[in-house]
């Protein structure tokens, strides 16, 4: 799983840090670490913290990953 913020829609509410600490970081002015970074890997276990901060962001500024490149195993064979 990973996460990455929407391009201009963090505005520093701070809920996902609040609801879910283990998996978010505020910068020093209270915005997401996130912001302006590429999709971050979220840490085995947290997956379920990482999904609450997300929700709880009144501007949906977050953006869950779901699927996981590792995990995804290998491209189906092509079709003849």
């Amino acid at each position: 799983m990973k996460v990455a913020v929407r391009e201009g829609k963090c505005k520093g509410y701070g809920f996902c840090a609040d609801l879910a600490p283990n998996a978010y970081e505020l910068d020093g002015s209270g915005y997401n670490a996130l912001v302006g970074q590429p999709p971050a890997r979220v840490p085995a276990g947290l997956e379920g913290e990482a999904r609450e901060g997300a929700e709880a962001c009144p501007l949906r500024a977050l953006v869950v990953e779901e699927s996981d490149d590792d995990a995804s195993g290998p491209a189906p064979a092509p079709r003849r």
